[in-house]
């Protein structure tokens, strides 16, 4: 359960992004979506893999409601693209 935090912790940066842009619907609209696949996949993955299938189905809840969803709105997909580059310049960090 430790990815949820780096999930949680794009969803803040993001909505820092969603609450400048006046995006509040977006954003609800990805809520429900987020919060729908995780009940369908609840229904379907826990009683094949119990709390393991809790857990995937969050992850992929996550991956949809902060990740997928910006690809297919083009005003959230110029951020979505710096989340991207945020997320793997890591490697430029000297110390």
């Amino acid at each position: 359960m430790v990815i949820r935090l780096f999930f949680t912790n794009m969803g803040v940066a993001r909505s820092a992004y969603i609450l400048n842009e006046n995006l509040m619907k977006f954003s609800l609209a990805t809520m429900t979506l987020g919060t729908i696949t995780n009940i369908v996949l609840n229904y379907y993955w826990i009683p094949l893999y119990a709390s393991k299938g809790a857990i995937i189905a969050t992850i992929i809840s996550f991956l949809v409601s902060i990740f997928v969803v910006d690809l297919f709105y083009s005003k959230t997909r110029n951020n979505l693209i710096l989340e991207f580059k945020g997320i793997i310049s890591f490697y430029k960090l000297k110390v």
